[in-house]
């Protein structure tokens, strides 16, 4: 008897995603799976570029010659996590973009992300020279609602002065973007393109 999947339910991309495959065959792999958005970025990089040029409204020249770099953090000490980050993108010498996605969003994704942040910074200088002053993004996407901040298309967290709220300078920039509502956008002429884009995530 061939055992029926609820496509609803989130799965192990790991383990199961064959078997799912081959039990139900009409299932559509999600894009934000682990795997499948891996390859997709780095095979189709002007996919993964152009989105990042609509939705952080940046100069196309300033992403056209970016490119993945190696995304493994050092291990400092035996107790440390050994951390693996998705996908890292080098824009310039003093700009990184860190992407990560997730089916859904939980308080440990954001430690690890705030730890990936930080690490990646520290991983990018050089000892005997001065401190770089990097601008550093980390844009996570992220399937299903997300319940532990507001409830929209984009988040976007800063370390700001709390009396006039100026942006701590060289500080890394974290964006969550929250696919289940990407109908936010869908009548704007303007973001047609990235409506489509996200709804393929």
């Amino acid at each position: 008897m061939q055992k029926t999947i609820n496509k609803n339910k989130v799965h192990d991309i790991s383990t199961s995603l064959v078997d799912i495959k081959k039990n139900n065959p009409d299932f559509q792999i999600p894009m934000i799976y682990d795997g499948p958005f891996k390859t997709v970025c780095k095979t189709f990089p002007e996919f993964i570029n152009t989105i990042i040029v609509n939705l952080l409204g940046i100069d196309p020249k300033d992403i056209e010659n970016a490119y993945f770099v190696d995304t493994e953090l050092p291990v400092e000490q035996h107790s440390n996590k050994k951390m693996i980050v998705d996908l890292l993108l080098h824009v310039a010498d003093d700009s990184l973009i860190n992407i990560e996605a997730y089916t859904n969003l939980t308080p440990e994704n954001i430690l690890k992300n705030n730890q990936y942040a930080y690490r990646i910074i520290l991983k990018d200088q050089v000892n005997g020279e001065g401190y770089k002053k990097l601008n550093f993004v980390q844009l996570v996407f992220v399937k299903n609602k997300i319940k532990l901040f507001k409830d929209k298309l984009v988040n976007v967290f800063t370390t700001r002065e709390e009396e006039t709220n100026e942006v701590l300078p060289y500080t890394p920039k974290l964006i969550y973007v929250s696919l289940a509502n990407v109908e936010e956008i869908a009548y704007n002429e303007d973001k047609k393109w990235l409506y489509h884009a996200l709804k393929l995530l």
